[in-house]
């Protein structure tokens, strides 16, 4: 399944300010984007993403879940499961030097009360990463899988939906 873009629902603003203050800079710097989901994000599992053949990225963060108020080029996606010792370590010091909020590279979620321990699998790689000038609505973004606009009334943070921009447009800093 090829997919147009993906949307990210409730990204910590820090996580995101630290990409951004970088990729201001380094535009083409390639760093991370940990969802805590243990479900992998199939259609990039399924045909992997590129720096030649990208899939944009709308992200909310949780201080405004209802509004789109980033956007990146997903180039690549990896799942943290299958990661060797020295990847493992490589990864953890591009965090480390370059989004220190992020705490490191996520690969246990502590046990909620209901839940086992969950291991998160999905690791985006991200580039241009933009901080919108017009933040937008979620619901301009519209679902793949039923054509409808995404709710606004959401109320916690987590999930993906394969989407395209409502005005066919892709992004816009």
């Amino acid at each position: 399944m090829s997919i147009e873009a993906l949307f990210l629902n409730g990204v910590y603003s820090a996580i995101l300010d630290d990409i951004w203050n970088v990729q201001r800079k380094e535009p083409e710097r390639t760093l991370f984007i940990q969802p805590y989901s243990p479900s992998p994000i199939k259609a990039l599992e399924d045909a992997p993403p590129t720096p030649d053949d990208p899939v944009w990225l709308y992200l909310s963060t949780t201080d405004a879940l209802d509004t789109v108020s980033y956007s990146a080029e997903i180039v690549s996606w990896e799942d943290k499961t299958l990661m060797t010792r020295e990847r493992i370590s490589e990864v953890r010091a591009i965090i480390k030097e370059y989004q220190p909020s992020e705490n490191g590279l996520y690969l246990r979620i502590p046990a909620s009360q209901k839940d086992d321990e969950r291991v998160p699998v999905n690791l985006l790689h991200v580039r241009f990463l933009m901080k919108l000038r017009e933040p937008f609505s979620v619901t301009e973004l519209i679902k793949e899988s039923d054509r409808k606009p995404l709710s606004p009334n959401r109320q916690t943070s987590g999930g993906w939906s394969y989407v395209y921009r409502r005005s066919g447009q892709l992004g816009s800093a």
